[in-house]
């Protein structure tokens, strides 16, 4: 088994403890919500990406965040506690971003490490100060809506190591005036101008 999907133990009370075995690779949202009792879990590997996958469980409750807010399982942000930063850094070493975690919040910047490689669904929808955004030079997977509605986003910068983006990520963001991109990822996003980009060589 090489992905816990969407909602497979969702809501089982009962269940207190899990590991994860080395194979898994991903582990998508919901996977363990609301197992209300579950409060120790133990990985023999690390997955690539880790969703918003332990909301409501003692486990998640148990996590401390940091800094800035950021919840953290081994290199995975997976969720966020609103601490009114108008910077958000997300931490060195970091590869993936869960869906949902940042969604409707107001700080104005975010510093990605070179380390990421995967943004889950929803991410950084309606965040209504973001201005600017340079997605880090190893980052693979971009989710569906990621920036939608983000109303102050006028750059966005995607790398060429890109291979996977939502085609809807930039509905709403009626004030962004230049997208550098890849003509491959370009071609998906139909509702751009061309005036607006500016093509990776």
């Amino acid at each position: 088994m090489e992905y816990i999907g969407e909602n497979t133990f969702g809501d089982c009370s009962s269940l207190k403890k899990i590991i994860i075995p080395t194979n898994v690779k991903r582990i998508e949202k919901g996977a363990f919500g609301g197992c209300t009792n579950l409060e120790d879990v133990k990985f023999e590997g690390n997955p690539e990406y880790i969703g918003s996958s332990f909301y409501e469980t003692k486990y998640y409750d148990n996590i401390e965040e940091d800094q800035y807010g950021c919840k953290y399982v081994q290199n995975h942000v997976v969720g966020f506690v609103d601490k009114g930063k108008k910077e958000i850094i997300i931490k060195e070493g970091t590869v993936s971003i869960a869906d949902d975690v940042f969604s409707g919040l107001a700080f104005e910047k975010v510093i990605f490490p070179k380390e990421l490689k995967y943004i889950g669904d929803f991410a950084f929808s309606f965040c209504k100060n973001l201005k600017r955004v340079e997605l880090p030079q190893n980052l693979i997977s971009v989710g569906e809506y990621e920036f939608q509605f983000c109303d102050k986003l006028e750059y966005i910068y995607i790398p060429e190591s890109v291979k996977e983006i939502g085609e809807l990520s930039f509905v709403g963001c009626d004030r962004l005036k230049e997208v550098v991109m890849t003509k491959e990822v370009a071609d998906k996003f139909w509702y751009i101008s061309d005036k607006k980009v500016r093509y990776i060589d």
